[in-house]
């Protein structure tokens, strides 16, 4: 049922420089808002105190829009009951992140750390261009959003003991106000004596 959160990459870019002693620069927020500040009169920008750019690249997971609520499962054109949640990967899922994001932002702060203090030693050791590069590598920085986005984000399970031989199965889906929203396509399984037949039945996407 569903689809399991997306992790995205939020971004904090900016730029620093100081000059005379004061600090001015600017950054913008992931919503695009601009903080331009300064301490101090200094002057702005000039080639011979280029400065650095910086991005502070962090996850975070979206949860995705569910379409079904529930649903009840259908056997040889009986409904036979509703599926119950057996498992909810979705909030394994923001549990998991939620017990190791302090970690997440210290080592996103380490790389950002890292790249800025790169920037100024690359001009000191190879000039201009190389500075110009390690601007570039510093300001498209993005978090590493691997995530379960392709599992669902709940596991329903329905059981049921039927006679031997071959039976149609599929599932109906209600939204959460009890709306009829369709049916998944029919499975066959076949049910030997004292056997067990499963059937995987996707939801809807």
């Amino acid at each position: 049922m569903g689809r399991a959160p997306v992790k995205v990459s939020t971004e904090i870019r900016g730029w620093l420089k100081k000059e005379n002693g004061d600090l001015l620069g600017f950054f913008t927020l992931p919503d695009g808002t601009l903080f331009p500040f300064r301490t101090g009169v200094s002057g702005g920008f000039t080639l011979d105190n280029p400065g650095v750019v910086f991005t502070f690249a962090y996850p975070r997971y979206v949860r995705q829009e569910r379409i079904a609520d529930r649903c009840t499962m259908v056997i040889d054109g009986v409904e036979a009951g509703e599926a119950i949640p057996l498992d909810s990967i979705e909030e394994t899922a923001l549990a998991s992140f939620e017990r190791r994001l302090g970690m997440i932002l210290l080592k996103s702060g380490l790389r950002t750390a890292l790249k800025v203090g790169s920037q100024t030693k690359l001009k000191e050791k190879g000039g201009a261009v190389v500075d110009v590069l390690g601007k570039v590598f510093s300001l498209v920085d993005r978090a590493d959003t691997r995530s379960w986005q392709t599992l669902p984000a709940e596991v329903h399970l329905f059981r049921l003991e039927v006679a031997p031989g071959s039976h149609e199965v599929y599932v109906r889906y209600f939204d959460e106000t009890g709306g009829f929203l369709g049916e998944s396509p029919r499975r066959t399984v076949r049910v030997e004596k004292g056997g067990k037949g499963i059937v995987y039945v996707p939801g809807p996407a």
